[in-house]
Order: structure tokens, then sequence, then C-alpha cells
């Protein structure tokens, strides 16, 4: 509220003015204040400095004689004569004062070295401003000078003898009055009294000033009226037009150049309402192109982009449904190379909106060549049309049947390739301008343009994916292979000697009778021997990982036939195992004993990770050419610094006596050589999914 006080021209106006106005009344005040002030020091300095010389000359005989009495009634005559002296001095030439009168108790008559000096130097009258008791004293000094008649007498009385104080360069008799200095006179004036005038001459000024104030407030506020009522009428007049409530004129009767600014605005005011719909009709049109532009700007997924365009035209459009055909080679962006498109003979439904799934199965499918959107396909030139219940050129009587009229098949393309079709609908018949055709033109080359680059988006994607899996294959290969080579040398090393410290420690044992204290002690040497043969056979089979032999089999079989190799181990550990299996599995070309090998290696891994019991659970689907098992437990996790080392070879979280991290290792190469993959997923606390993906036979 007080934002928009501030900010009416009649408030500017009166405020400018009365700012003017003070400021000026405020200056001339404290000119006429400041002048007042000086004439009174002024006056105060030139009264002082005619008392200190008079008081000087009148008080040459008494400091020559040092007649205290003669100096008494002088000082009492100055005294007296003018108020405001708060005290008066008449000090010799050794600067002991010789008499002196007071109004102030605290006052001790003194002379300091530079008044001595400025009084010998000048030998005037002169001045200075001290304090005395918080108190402002203009203070006022004169050399009391012997004239040359008392020269005879001065011999005579005995001042030959004083001499003037030693000053540094100072050449006494050089200017002012001729004589000798004898003596010194000082008068203190109180500014009490000036000050007492001042502060009447500023009570006066102001009080005058804010009377003339007040008065002026009253004409500059009628003033401003005036001046400024004929402009707020235009400003309502604007704000109105602003808001767009009307296109409102306004009258003002006035001849003088305000009346000139109405008669303007009127006809300014008739231009935009002229304008107005010609502007607003092309805002319209802008708004439109940019709301599609943004919608399919703020994503490269294609489903996304293709949905949400179209529902954008649908709605600046005014239309009630719509739908965007693509060619069947691209399904959605996962395939192709643009142009026409595989065989170039079909065009299938990306996205749609408005309309019910028994209507898109109706036209789910166009040829080239069939019905409008096909003919627009093979000709590359959009067709729009007001009325289509009779059109023969509709080849889909489901068009018909749901009432379908006002119709625009618009090509969408990109450079010189056709990427699609775009069809709106209405149940209404619609008149299109050719300002709605040529948004609807503009709004398709803009789809066409982003549904390319998504596609080339999503064609950058796999590669780049293909690449990165491409290389860590390569870079894992390597790895195993350098790893197989390194195993198979350390097995055969380790092998023979293994195997003569077992078959001699049997011997002994054999030999040994049962109560032999060293018995138990072979015993273990026996256990240790034999863990460590195992651990060796496990780095032969990984250092021999023979090419799969391919077979078509059934996974939930080989899933089935391995969960009976483990279901007493998960009885026994308290493990409920819950398997789904999703229905028409096709089958899968593996290589049954690897698989068998993976799958049993995760499943001993699941129950091992829930120590305490729980379920494992494993998940058989297809999704489009994959066939994917989920092996789930309800473990303790794997922590997120860890997961991603858990394929590597000899890396496990097992103590060194329950496992050798070759498992997952292996079962990682057999799954890569089956052109499958296999991923993990885990949370601390609830457990981790390994997931299997192994192609779909032929």
């Amino acid at each position: 509220m007080t934002i928009k006080i501030f900010n009416s021209f009649k408030i500017r106006v009166f405020g400018l003015i009365s700012v003017l106005i003070i400021a000026m009344s405020l200056f001339f005040t404290a000119v006429v204040i400041y002048q007042e002030t000086n004439l009174l020091k002024q006056n105060l300095v030139n009264r002082g400095l005619s008392i200190i010389r008079s008081l000087a000359h009148d008080s040459e005989l008494g400091v020559f004689t040092e007649n205290h009495d003669l100096l008494e009634s002088v000082l009492q005559n100055s005294v007296k004569l003018e108020s405001g002296i708060a005290y008066a001095v008449i000090y010799n030439l050794r600067g002991n004062p010789i008499d002196f009168h007071t109004n102030e108790k605290t006052f001790a008559p003194n002379i300091a070295e530079n008044i001595k000096k400025e009084i010998f130097e000048k030998r005037d009258p002169f001045w200075q401003k001290t304090m005395l008791n918080k108190d402002g004293i203009y203070e006022f000094w004169a050399p009391v000078i012997a004239s040359e008649e008392f020269k005879k007498e001065e011999d005579i009385i005995g001042f030959t003898d004083v001499k003037e104080p030693s000053i540094p360069e100072l050449k006494p008799f050089r200017t002012g009055k001729k004589g000798k200095i004898i003596g010194v006179a000082q008068i203190g004036f109180s500014l009490k009294e000036i000050n007492s005038h001042i502060k009447n001459i500023i009570f006066v000024n102001v009080s005058i000033t804010i009377l003339a104030l007040l008065i002026g407030f009253i004409f500059i506020y009628i003033v401003a009226n005036r001046i400024t009522e004929p402009l707020l009428r235009l400003k309502k007049a604007v704000e109105t037009i602003e808001k767009g409530r009307a296109f409102e004129r306004i009258d003002i009767d006035s001849r003088d150049e305000i009346g000139d600014l109405a008669l303007s605005f009127n006809r300014m005011v008739e231009a935009l309402e002229k304008k107005d719909k010609e502007i607003m009709h092309h805002v319209e049109e802008l708004s439109a192109l940019n709301l599609v532009a943004s919608a399919v700007n703020q994503s490269l997924d294609l489903k996304n982009i293709l949905y949400t365009a179209l529902k954008e035209i649908i709605k600046v459009t005014g239309m009630e449904a719509g739908c965007i055909y693509l060619p069947s080679s691209w399904d959605g962006g996962d395939g192709g190379d643009g142009g026409d498109g595989g065989d170039g003979k079909t065009f299938n439904i990306a996205a749609y909106a408005g309309l019910d799934h028994k209507f898109v199965n109706a036209i789910d499918s166009i040829k080239l060549g069939e019905g409008i959107t096909g003919r627009v396909a093979i000709s590359g030139e959009s067709i729009i049309v007001e009325d289509i219940s009779h059109d023969p050129r509709i080849a889909r009587t489901a068009v018909f049947e749901e009432g379908f009229k006002a119709f625009a098949s618009i090509l969408l393309h990109s450079k010189e390739n056709t990427i699609g079709i775009m069809n709106i609908t209405s149940r209404s018949i619609h008149p299109f301008t050719q300002d709605e055709i040529g948004l609807l033109y503009s709004i398709g080359n803009q789809i066409g343009t982003a549904i390319e680059n998504s596609m080339l988006y999503e064609r950058l994607k796999r590669q780049l994916e293909e690449i990165e899996r491409t290389q860590e294959k390569l870079i894992r290969t390597a790895r195993l292979a350098s790893l197989g080579e390194l195993a198979a040398n350390v097995a055969h090393e380790v092998n023979n000697p293994l195997t003569a410290v077992l078959s001699y420690t049997c011997m002994i044992m054999d030999d040994m009778p049962e109560n032999h204290p060293d018995k138990k002690k072979l015993n273990i040497i026996q256990n240790e021997t034999m863990r460590i043969k195992h651990i060796v056979r496990n780095l032969l089979d990984f250092s021999r990982q023979a090419e799969p032999k391919m077979d078509n089999a059934s996974i939930a079989d080989v899933i089935k036939d391995t969960l009976n190799l483990v279901a007493h181990l998960a009885k026994v550990s308290n493990v409920r195992i819950v398997e789904e299996y999703t229905n028409d599995l096709p089958l899968v070309a593996i290589d049954v004993q690897q698989i068998k090998q993976v799958f049993l290696n995760l499943f001993n891994n699941a129950m091992y990770a829930m120590q305490n019991g729980g379920d494992l659970r494993i998940e058989v689907s297809k999704k489009e050419k994959w066939v994917c098992v989920n092996v789930c437990d309800t473990g303790a996790g794997i922590p997120e610094n860890i997961i991603h080392k858990i394929f590597d070879p000899f890396f496990t979280t097992k103590p060194e006596t329950k496992g050798t991290g070759l498992g997952l290792s292996i079962s990682h190469g057999i799954i890569e050589k089956h052109g499958g993959r296999i991923n993990i997923t885990s949370k601390i606390g609830k457990g981790s999914v390994f997931t299997v993906m192994l192609p779909c036979g032929q």
C-alpha cells in the first residue's frame, strides 16, 4: 500500500514541489540564521576590540605608575559600562597581574607564552575564542604602550631595567604605535548572552518558516491536483486496457497540451483495438508452436515425445483425438535406418490420445496407399478435410462408426526423409483456416525433427552400450586368460607333491594304531590336504573352461533339476524355496551341465547368505528376446563399495575355509559364452537379486 501511494503521480508532483520549497525555505532560513549569528558575533568582536583598546589606553598611566587605585577605577568602569564581560585583567611587562576584576570564581589570570609573542609581534589588539567552565569565551588582548611624554618619567622611576621578553627574531618597534610596551590588557566576553540571542533568532525564523510551509503545502496540493487529475484519468484508462477489460476512451474538456494528449490517446485506443485481435491470433499460434517445441525437446525418449506432442497439438487445435504412425521397422525407435523404414509399405501406430483401444486396434496398421494416411505417405503431401463423413478415401469403416468429421493428416518429415504421419480429428465439422494449416505444417516439421533426433539418440545409445559391453568382455577375457594360464601352472606344480603328501599320510595312518596320540594330527593333515586338492581341482576347472555344447532345453527343467541337488541343504538351513514360472516359456540354446553349474553356484551362495534362514525365490519370465531368471535371497546383502568386485576371480566375502572366490567368476564366463548376461542388485539388510538373461533358442 505504501509503495502504491508513493508511485502516485499526484503524490510525486506534490512531493517534488514540497521538497523543493522545503529545501529552499530551509536554505534561506539557514542563511538568515547564519548571517544574523555572524553579525552578532562580529558586533561582539568589534565591541570587544574597541573596549580592549580603550582599556589599554586608559590603563597607560596606571600601569606606568603601577597605581592600583587608578587601575581599579579603570577596570570598574569597563565592567560596569559593558554587559557580558566575564573578567578584565591588567598585567605588567613581567606577566604578573597588577589588577583584575572577574565574575568567574574559577578564573586565574595568566599570560601564555604564545600570547606574549603575539602581543610583541602585532603591537595591536587581537582576540581568540577559548573555554571557561565549559562556556565559550571571546578573549581580547591589547598591549599597554607608553607614550613619548612618559619617557623621562620612566627613566626616573626606574623602568629602564625592565626589558621586553626575549623572543627570537622579534622587532617590537617595527610596526604599530610608537612607544614602548609596558603592560598587557585582557578582557573576556562570555557567549551566554549572545547564544541566547542566537536561540531566539533560530526560534523566530523556524516558526516563520513552518507557518510559511503549511500555507505553501495547501497551495501546492491544489496546484498538483489540477495538474494531475487529467493525467490520472489517462492512467486509469490505460490500466483498464492493460488488464484487458475494455478499450475505453476518455473525454477531457481542455484545449491545452493535455487535451491534445487525450485526443491522441483515443486514436491510439482505436488502433490498438483493431490490432489486438490480429496480435492475439498470432500469439495463439506462437504459443502452440512453443508448447509443442517444449514438449518434444524436454526428453529424448521417443514414446514420451510422441505422446506429449500429440496431447499438446490436440489441445491447441481444439481437436478431440489423434494418433501418430511410424514405419513398422522402427517400432517405437528400436531399429530402422530412417527414410521409408523397413519394406516401406506399412505404418503402425506409435502413439495415440483420445481414442479407445478397440478403435486403435481397428486402425493399428496402415499400408501405403490405404486411406488418407496411406495416400499422404505415398505423395509426401498433407491432407486436411473439414468433413470426412462421406469421403471415399476413408478405408476403415471404424472411422465412420466413431462419427469423426474434421480430419487432418500431416506428414512428419526431417530434411528429405519421411518420418511418419500425424492424424488429428474431431466429431464436429471444422473449416481449417490458412493460419491453422500453416501452424499444423510447422508443428509437423518440429515433431519430425524431434523424432529423428530421438531415434539417432537411441541408436547411438545402443551402440555405446554395445561398445562398453564388448570392451568389458575383452578386458575380462584377457584377464581370465592370464589367470587361467597361471592357475593351470600352479595346479600342475602343486598337484604332484600334494599327491605324495596325501599318499604317505594315508599310509602312515593305516599302519598306526587307533589310539596313537599322533593319529589325530595326521587326520588333520589329511583333511587339509584334501581341501588343497579341491582348490587345485577348481583352479584346473577355471583354466580349462570348455566351449559350451549348445542344445535347445527348457530352462525350467534345468532349474528344477538343480534345486533337487540343494533341497536337503535348504531344509537343514531353514530356507524356503519359492518358484515362479510364466507360461509358454521358450526353449533356450544352452550347455545344460554348464548352466546347472551356474545355478548351483548361485543357489549355494544365496543359502550361505541366509545364515538364519529365509526365502530363496526363483522367478523365470520372458522379456522380448530373452529368458530372464531372477535368483532372490533375503540375506544380509552386499555392501555397495564391493559389489562391483564380486565377479573378479579369487574375490570372496566368505572365510578362507569356505570359498575360493572362483564360483561367480566361472559362472560369469559361462553365461557370456552363451551370449547372455548376469547382473546383481543388492540392498544391505534386505538381500540380493542375481539376474541371468539367456537368449531364446532358434
